[in-house]
């Protein structure tokens, strides 16, 4: 719930109620208490079928998560999805794309790109999983180079880029996620 509203909480209880409706839909109502003791109640109303493969994906993720063969890669998906939620939750565009980034980088290797094509890693990445790393001319990994490295007018172009296109960014490397984990965990995402 935190990361839909935007806001980290520390969430001490948390309890929904769905309440299928005629019309096909549901009423949902979520209840959470944070730790600063104030309270939160949330009434939506929500897609009953969207409810309901949201629950089926989760349960696929719990098994898969179980599984031994997948472990090991699962539990390296989920660092790369928290590296990408920080970047998500973050309001600076520069810290944004820098997350999102290690994200991105994280995900290539864990597949096997990085180290594997050289320098071209990016390139050989992006366009196996349909991605967008180029921005305004500016392949994604020299734009972090040149934030990470360069003093200067260099880094002050790429950092103007990056303010530009940083949620542009996260969007594509949140792509590849969503496409690696359902290959991977064998779940359709």
């Amino acid at each position: 719930m935190s990361l839909i509203r935007g806001v980290g909480l520390e969430i001490n209880s948390f309890t929904t109620t769905p309440q299928p409706m005629s019309d096909g839909k549901a009423t949902v109502h979520a209840e959470m208490t944070v730790r600063t003791k104030y309270q939160l109640d949330i009434t939506e109303y929500v897609n009953e079928t969207l409810i309901r493969r949201a629950m089926e994906l989760m349960n696929k993720f719990k098994n898969a998560l179980r599984n031994p063969n997948i472990n090991k890669k699962a539990e390296e998906l989920l660092r790369i999805v928290r590296w990408w939620a920080l970047g998500d939750l973050d309001t600076d565009p520069v810290d944004k794309f820098l997350k999102f980034f290690v994200a991105f980088e994280m995900l290539a290797s864990l597949m096997g790109y990085k180290g594997k094509s050289g320098g071209s890693w990016v390139e050989t990445f992006c366009k196996k999983y349909g991605l967008t790393c180029k921005f305004e001319g500016m392949r994604v990994n020299k734009i972090r180079n040149l934030i990470m490295h360069e003093p200067g007018e260099d880094r002050d172009r790429a950092e103007e880029v990056v303010r530009k296109h940083a949620d542009e960014f996260g969007r594509e490397v949140f792509k590849a996620m969503r496409r690696v984990m359902g290959k991977e965990l064998g779940i359709g995402v």
